[in-house]
């Protein structure tokens, strides 16, 4: 599967290397595409970055909605002949600890990506700007699926990813990483 505008994009510092990797270890996906993060069509101007950083963190809202609405079901099964009130307070006290629960286990893992003035960080590991030849969005298709990835490609010939998530981030995603590193490379 040759890999889509490839031409264009071809002179970016280290889009050679990512191309041979992803040539040699995706060769039955349907779509690929590598996009110099440099690439004007990523950027957006509707994030705010501060000098701390852009960091990366995963969302707890698809487990939460799950389980509200499990807790939804349980609550409307419970006022079948109780009182409704006292089953609706108990349900929220419930959800407010649940959503304390969540939020704290999300809050206390480490970002998966960090992106600031010293370089790009990815699951603890600082790749310093000196290091990185090249920063792209790798977004590879099979069907209906999609993947996106963060890659660096480095000096010593190494290429570092960091998943951005699957089709209904990608845009959002791909645009504040690729926004973060304009305003952060050197």
């Amino acid at each position: 599967m040759p890999i889509a505008d490839a031409e264009q994009y071809q002179s970016s510092p280290g889009y050679q290397q990512l191309y041979e990797q992803e040539t040699r270890h995706h060769l039955f996906r349907s779509y690929i595409q590598i996009k110099p993060t440099s690439d004007r069509s990523l950027h957006t101007n509707m994030l705010k970055l501060g000098k701390d950083g852009y960091v990366n963190k995963k969302s707890p809202a698809t487990l939460l909605a799950a389980v509200y609405f499990i807790l939804f079901i349980f609550t409307v099964m419970l006022c079948q002949g109780r009182k409704p009130i006292f089953v609706i307070m108990m349900a929220i006290v419930v959800a407010a600890a649940v959503t304390l629960l969540i939020k704290t286990i999300y809050n206390s893992q480490p970002n998966n990506l960090l992106i600031d003035r010293r370089g790009v960080t990815i699951q603890g590991i600082l790749r310093p700007w000196e290091e990185i030849k090249g920063t792209f969005i790798v977004t590879r298709g099979e069907g209906k699926h999609m993947e996106c990835d963060l890659a660096l490609a480095l000096h010593n010939g190494q290429n570092a990813y960091v998943s951005l998530g699957g089709f209904a981030v990608i845009s959002t995603r791909t645009a504040a990483v690729a926004t973060a590193i304009r305003h952060y490379r050197p």
